[in-house]
């Protein structure tokens, strides 16, 4: 195995309603001893600060993005259009748009949305500084998505490098078989 270096604080970002998965799994990551922030996104701009690391502290070098995802784009929560900001961008996050915001250099961002991890989207964040995307490439079972991080976080907390801890948490059945990962 190869080692590398066990992040210490997990920046969780949670965008819009998605039940007890943020919950459930920084009650997991917190028990492997991680330290996981909670970031609540409820408006564009919310999720402008998280991209671009304005809104994380700087010992944070992993991103888990909660979110619902929809042919490659994050669903963002609507909002009445009396509270957007001037300038502010409206509906659903595509490649484009993550491209234009995204400043994580060294970064490893894991995200839970369903089809963000298309090539489009992969490329928007490693050229945004990332060094290993993770998404699922279709619609993943809520459940599966729950195991496959745990997994993948207890394979981290052993040690293991992401490609590895990767391997080992898709390979669990068909369902977690759906998660990509792009260095």
């Amino acid at each position: 195995m190869q080692e590398a270096a066990i992040p210490r604080t997990i920046a969780m970002a949670i965008v819009g309603e998605t039940g007890g998965e943020p919950a459930a799994i920084r009650a997991a990551l917190e028990y492997f001893g991680f330290r996981v922030l909670f970031i609540p996104v409820a408006r564009p701009d919310d999720l402008i600060a998280v991209l671009n690391r304005s809104a994380l502290y700087p010992d944070v070098s992993d991103l888990i993005l909660c979110a619902h995802g929809d042919e490659g784009e994050i669903i963002m929560p609507e909002l009445h259009d009396s509270v957007y900001r001037p300038d502010e961008p409206r509906g659903n996050w595509d490649a484009g748009r993550l491209r234009a915001v995204v400043r994580l250099p060294e970064f490893r961002v894991l995200t839970t949305a369903c089809t963000l991890g298309d090539e489009a989207t992969a490329r928007a964040f490693l050229d945004g500084g990332c060094r290993e995307y993770i998404a699922p490439l279709g619609y993943i079972e809520g459940n599966a998505t729950l195991v496959f991080v745990v997994h993948f976080y207890y394979r981290i907390a052993s040690g293991a490098a992401g490609a590895e801890a990767w391997n080992s948490a898709k390979s669990l059945d068909e369902e977690t078989g759906l998660y990509a990962f792009w260095t």
